[in-house]
């Protein structure tokens, strides 16, 4: 079996970061990895899988693969009516809904965590700081919940509360549909993220909602634990430099 070579980041003290260190080295007592810690990534070599934050992944991909860690969103195949329940589209900075008496989430989509916040009434403090670029516009949920999926080679192996009442839940059917369409996109990660919202509309109805889907990199992990994690972070890593397994 392939040796495995980790990099991992260095203070990191949070309990996620706790989880997926111990989960790398569980792998490593079965001696099928070589584990090393730094500061920086930019020094090692394709061979390595980077564990840390985005920056320092993102130094990595760009040295090994010159590509950039864009995000996903909501993929094509999902952006249905049945899925976002809300409008939902793309426009650069000078398009926003600036005159809108609704309340909209904007979200800087030009890389992974650029800039997000609440749009309501045309105005937002700090408004002129924010960058040029492309931005994603959805309309503003009423979230009764949020739950993280855990999906790894097309199947959901965990669900985890992200934030709201942890006894309002989602609409399991409706994941599984979710998880099924998302197999007609041929450029989908091997392991993967997908935030699902509990929200209520005006008419007082529930609905089990998509927010996004993220490849399984430095994801917060909510409390989930599993052996399958070293796995899931090497597809998480597969997805950005273009070595996916098929």
């Amino acid at each position: 079996m392939k040796i495995r070579k980790w990099v991992l980041q260095n203070h990191k003290p949070d309990a996620d970061w706790t989880v997926l260190e111990n989960m790398i080295h569980i792998d490593e007592i079965m001696e099928l990895s070589t584990v090393e810690h730094a500061d920086s990534a930019e020094g090692f070599e394709a061979d390595c899988i980077p564990v840390g934050d985005i920056p320092f992944i993102a130094e990595w991909i760009q040295k090994n693969y010159k590509k950039k860690m864009e995000p996903i969103e909501v993929p094509e195949c999902l952006r249905k009516r049945e899925f976002l329940k809300r409008g939902y589209c793309f426009a650069e900075k000078k398009d926003l809904p600036f005159n809108s008496r609704q309340k909209y989430f904007i979200k800087n989509i030009s890389g992974l965590k650029v800039f997000n916040s609440a749009l309501y009434d045309g105005k937002m403090p700090g408004w002129d700081a924010i960058p040029d670029g492309k931005y994603l516009v959805s309309e503003w949920l009423n979230i009764l919940s949020e739950f993280r999926i855990f999906v790894f080679h097309d199947k959901v192996v965990a669900i985890q509360l992200y934030q709201g009442t942890p006894l309002v839940f989602p609409d399991a059917d409706k994941i599984k549909k979710m998880v099924t369409e998302y197999q007609n996109d041929p450029e989908r990660p091997g392991a993967y993220t997908m935030d699902i919202a509990v929200s209520k509309d005006k008419d007082g109805l529930v609905h089990t909602v998509l927010i996004e889907i993220l490849p399984f990199v430095n994801c917060g992990l909510y409390g989930f634990c599993s052996p399958e994690i070293p796995d899931m972070l090497e597809e998480g890593i597969r997805y950005y430099t273009g070595q996916r397994n098929k």
